[in-house]
């Protein structure tokens, strides 16, 4: 069955029919409710495939606000609950599913999860589903990125550089194990950051990663690591060539002018 689900049924496209949505959503509301109660990992992955199959249905599917509190719901039930039936296939399958979706509604979430999560597993787990967000470009999966989830990622930059600075230094994940995929993804993190053709990073969240790495070098054992330390400081250091331009608050008008303006309207 889970084959079947997962190799044919999943890639049945609805055809435009005015009831779609309304029945989509109700379809959606009642596979959350099982995967809640699925017995397994593999009960799991399936429910989340015959989701993604009933999401690829609803029209205009990233402006819709029920399937955005499916999966925000989701996440915070497989991070915060001890006995959460959910398990990380549920999003490793959106995102390699419908990469486009994933970043407009799994991003934010799971940044809050990497920050609150319950467990360092589930803090680490959460970094690197965001990780994979940004290293899938769309050629390897069934869509290409939409211009809204390539703007939205983007947008994220700067929330995502201040996760993985405290992640740096978050005491929980000091295991070299945590410590160890925190860097593998703010490797992969600086060069989507490289990669593009503006800047995106203030001076102070470049700053602040920069020590980071620096910190962690410091206290990090391991050759390799210290090198791949060393690398990434250099190159968040030649990031700051081209950071983000502050906000500008918009000009004031000067007294004076005012004062103009009024005698000439009482002329």
């Amino acid at each position: 069955l889970t084959a079947l689900v997962t190799g044919k049924i999943s890639k049945f496209r609805c055809g435009d029919d005015s009831d779609a949505e309304e029945v989509a959503l109700k379809a959606s509301s009642d596979i959350y409710e099982e995967m809640k109660r699925s017995l397994n990992v593999d009960h799991c992955s399936c429910c989340s495939v015959a989701l993604i199959t009933v999401v690829r249905c609803i029209p205009g599917v990233e402006e819709n606000s029920d399937i955005k509190d499916i999966y925000v719901g989701t996440v915070k039930d497989w991070s915060s609950r001890k006995a959460t039936k959910i398990h990380a296939c549920v999003f490793e399958n959106l995102i390699q599913r419908m990469p486009s979706l994933a970043s407009l509604i799994l991003t934010e979430p799971l940044m809050v999860s990497a920050r609150g999560a319950h467990s360092s597993f589930l803090k680490c787990e959460s970094i690197k589903l965001v990780s994979s967000i940004y290293k899938h470009d769309g050629t390897k999966g069934e869509e290409l990125l939409s211009k809204k989830a390539i703007s939205s990622m983007k947008e994220y930059c700067n929330k995502f550089a201040d996760t993985l600075t405290d992640a740096l230094g978050d005491s929980s994940l000091q295991k070299s194990k945590h410590r160890d995929a925190v860097l593998t993804v703010t490797k992969h993190f600086i060069n989507y950051v490289k990669s593009q053709d503006v800047g995106i990073l203030t001076a102070e969240e470049i700053h602040a990663l920069h020590n980071a790495l620096k910190t962690v070098k410091a206290n990090c054992r391991s050759v390799g690591m210290k090198k791949m330390c060393s690398h990434m400081s250099d190159t968040v250091t030649s990031l700051s060539k081209r950071e983000a331009p502050k906000r500008t608050k918009p000009n004031k008008v000067p007294k004076s002018s005012k004062k103009q303006k009024k005698s000439k309207s009482r002329k």
